[in-house]
This record gives structure tokens, sequence and C-alpha cells, in this order.
């Protein structure tokens, strides 16, 4: 029988900086989970949200608006300007104004009401 292998050595640094991370790991997920509201969070506390007809890409103007020009997403009801709400009516409308990406689309983006 020969001598007994040998027991590694644990450091008593790197434990401890082993328990250090689990710690710091555990107070980092409790401190995300339970984070007070932020601003944000009081903000939308409250609002509706409402399907709005946006532009699904931009959009020059004279643009003829066709189906996948146009989706619906939630927007809250304290918009100030007020959006179509369904796609179907603005199939063939022509665009007024440049819309941009997931801009709402208004009466005015759409010249409804202004000449041709």
């Amino acid at each position: 029988m020969g001598a007994p292998a040998p027991v590694p050595k644990v450091s008593v640094g790197g434990v401890g900086l082993v328990i250090g991370g689990l710690f710091f790991a555990l107070v980092s997920g409790w401190i995300v989970i339970t984070r007070p509201a932020t601003v944000a969070d009081h903000v939308r506390r409250g609002w509706t949200l409402l399907p709005v007809a946006v532009a699904a890409r931009d959009l020059s103007p004279s643009t003829v608006i066709t189906r996948t020009d146009v989706e619906l997403r939630p927007f809250p009801d304290q918009l100030p300007a007020r959006p179509f709400r369904e796609v179907e009516p603005l199939i063939g409308k022509r665009v007024y104004l440049q819309l941009s990406r997931g801009t709402p689309i208004t009466a005015a983006s759409i010249g409804s009401g202004c000449p041709p």
C-alpha cells in the first residue's frame, strides 16, 4: 500500500469568494424582483390600452395604403389625436403626411377633408 493520495487544499479566500458571489447573486435577484415602482410604472397606472392603427412601415406622402401598410397595436387612450382604431377604413386611402413605422394614423395623416 502506498501513501494516501494528497487531499487538495481549498484556500479560505476561494471559499469566501464563492460564498460572496452567491450572496451577491441572491441579493441582486431579490432587488430585481422586489424593486420599487419606477416613474414609468406610476405613469402607466390607470392607462387603458386600445387597439390603434399604425404604419407598419415608413409611408411617404401620396402612398395608397394597402392592408400590409397598416397594423393594430395597443396604445393608451390618452393620445391627443384621434387615431383610427380599425384597419379597413384606411385601405385605399392616400397618405397625406410622412408616416414613420409605428406612428398612429389619424385623419390628418391621410388627408381626410384635404384636397388630393
